[in-house]
Order: C-alpha cells, then sequence, then structure tokens
C-alpha cells in the first residue's frame, strides 16, 4: 500500500531515532535544487522569481511534510514501475482519465500516481501565473519541483524502494541522502539554458524512463561496497542537533557514490535543469505575463485537498492504450 512509504522517516540505523531524517533527496537537497532551478531561469521570469527564491526554497519539502496529515500525499511521490510490467513505458497511459479505464484506480494508487500528479500541479502552477497570485505561484512551483526531483532518482520508480526486498534496508537514505550530504558540493554538473517543453506529459514518462535505467545498479553497488568496504569502517557516529546518530560513514559512501559513477551528481543537476524548465514553461502556457502581485504569501489551502486527478482536463490520448 501508499502507506508503506512512511517507513522511510526511519530509514538509517541510529542510535536514537532522529527527526532530521527525511524522505528522498533528503530536505537540504530538496531546498537546493529549487533555489538553484531559480537561478537558471531566463529574463524576464527570473526577475519575477527572484524575489521569492527563500519561499520556494522553504517550501521545497511541504510535500513531504503534508504526508503526515494528508492520506493521499504519499502515493505522489513514486510510481512502482515494476508492478506494471515490461511495457509500461509502451502501454501505460499519460492520462489520468485513460490509465483508469485500463486499471482499477485502486491499483494505481497503491503503486504510486507520481507521474499523473505531477502534470496536475503543472497544470496549477500555469493557472496560478495567469492570475498572477504570487502566493499560489509560490506554492505551485515549489510543489511541482518536489515532485520532479523526487521523479529523477530511481528508488522511487520501483517497490523495492528500501531494500526490503532484498536484504539492504536504509538503502533509500543512503542513496539519497546521505551522498548529498557529504558531497554536494561536487556533484554539480554543468548546466544548459531551460528549454520549453511542449508536452509536459511526455516530458515527466522520459524523465522516468531515464531515471529508472541504472535502477540495477543501485543495488549491486550497495552489495559491492558491502564487502569491499571494512564493516568496522561502515558506520560512524554523527551527531546530529543533540542526537548521536549512526549513519554510513562518509568513506562508505564515497565508495557507493564512485561505484555508481556519480549517479546523483547527473540526478541532482537533470533535476535542477528540469525544474527550471518546467517553471519556464508554465510561465508561458499561462501567457507570459509580466510579474506577479506583491502581496503576503499566506496559504489558505494548507490542509488535506480533494485529489484531483480526476478533475484534470483531458488532454488526447497520447500513448497507446493498453490491451483490454
Amino acid at each position: 500500500m501508499a502507506s508503506r512509504r512512511l517507513t522511510c522517516m526511519f530509514l538509517g540505523l541510529c542510535f536514537i531515532s532522529s527527526p532530521g531524517l527525511a524522505w528522498a533527496w533528503g530536505f537540504m537537497a530538496h531546498r537546493h535544487i529549487n533555489e538553484s532551478a531559480v537561478y537558471l531561469l531566463p529574463q524576464p521570469l527570473l526577475g519575477y522569481m527572484l524575489p521569492y527564491k527563500d519561499e520556494l526554497r522553504d517550501r521545497a519539502v511541504a510535500a513531504d511534510q503534508r504526508r503526515a496529515w494528508d492520506p493521499q500525499e504519499a502515493a505522489r511521490h513514486f510510481i512502482d514501475l515494476d508492478q506494471w510490467g515490461d511495457s509500461v513505458f509502451h502501454c501505460m497511459p499519460m492520462n489520468w482519465t485513460d490509465a483508469i479505464r485500463c486499471y482499477h484506480e485502486d491499483s494505481l494508487r497503491e503503486h504510486g500516481v507520481l507521474p499523473w500528479h505531477t502534470v496536475t500541479v503543472y497544470r496549477r502552477l500555469v493557472n496560478a501565473f495567469a492570475k498572477g497570485d504570487a502566493g499560489a505561484v509560490c506554492r505551485h512551483a515549489a510543489d511541482l519541483g518536489h515532485y520532479l526531483a523526487d521523479a529523477h532518482v530511481p528508488l522511487h520508480l520501483c517497490s523495492n524502494y528500501n531494500g526490503q526486498f532484498t536484504g539492504q534496508h536504509g538503502i533509500h537514505a543512503l542513496l539519497e541522502s546521505r551522498i548529498p550530504e557529504y558531497f554536494i558540493d561536487q556533484m554539480l554538473l554543468p548546466f544548459q539554458r531551460p528549454r520549453w517543453i511542449p508536452d509536459v506529459r511526455l516530458s515527466i514518462w522520459d524523465i522516468i524512463r531515464e531515471s529508472s535505467a541504472p535502477m540495477a545498479s543501485v543495488f549491486d553497488c550497495e552489495r559491492r561496497c558491502r564487502t569491499t568496504v571494512p564493516i568496522s569502517l561502515q558506520f560512524s557516529p554523527i551527531q546530529q542537533r543533540s542526537l548521536l546518530v549512526r549513519k554510513e560513514s562518509k568513506e562508505f559512501v564515497r565508495c557507493y557514490d564512485q561505484c555508481l559513477g556519480g549517479l546523483m551528481g547527473q540526478r541532482l543537476s537533470a533535476s535542477i535543469q528540469n525544474v527550471a524548465s518546467w517553471w519556464w514553461s508554465a510561465w508561458i502556457e499561462a501567457g507570459q505575463p509580466a510579474g506577479l502581485r506583491a502581496k503576503a504569501l499566506d496559504y489558505p489551502e494548507e490542509r488535506p485537498e480533494p485529489d484531483s486527478l480526476l478533475r484534470t482536463p483531458h488532454l488526447g490520448q497520447s500513448k497507446q492504450s493498453c490491451e483490454d
């Protein structure tokens, strides 16, 4: 079930349970992705968004935080590709209304709705730009950045998200939090200018396809480093606020990162690139409005909201329908 993803809140073997442990990229990396994406934006959008960069950075983790009280939130962060067979990229419909004609809705939600929900949030951002509503733009842009970032990491795209089926418990945090924590300054690659995305439905599935390609290496490299690095050097106690936390050592994480060939640096850079591209495309689709209305950034919608996937406008069938 989708709620099983909540176990990721406790990744890593700790001397004491730590409130700082986080899902996905980890809070630090999610904030870094959103803030960095702002600086990639072309003018005049850069000028409109730059005053809100702190808000976009700080709200980058709001989607993770909502999982504590919104029962529909967890499923928006992943899709279990392996549960849909080898033909998932060929036959899975891009539109939600088409997907629930092919598959039972409960099954779709159980195995994650990340690609469809990401497109839904993009539509919300387009509408917010069109209205010039700074508060709504910040909220939806920050959420969009979060979901796009999740789509760039392999362990959000398989059911073995924490190595629970292969005896590799804790691999989620090892891949997506430990590597950035230790090496984020060494991870980033050169950026290109944001690009116009004519069809975000195609884009999100292309991102997911690319991100899932190195899935086998994610697990194989962890096994290899467990045998290469002496057991006594694989973990170290780390002071985290007032707690002493047991985490993978820098030596072990370096072994893992090198075995992966800098994979997470590539995914981090691609996340920043695509977040900026999706923001820019939303602004263009909204008609390239001039500026945002300056007002207090309040968030009256900050409560569980009905899932709007079923109300997403039908945009036409772009993928071959699944077999009956």
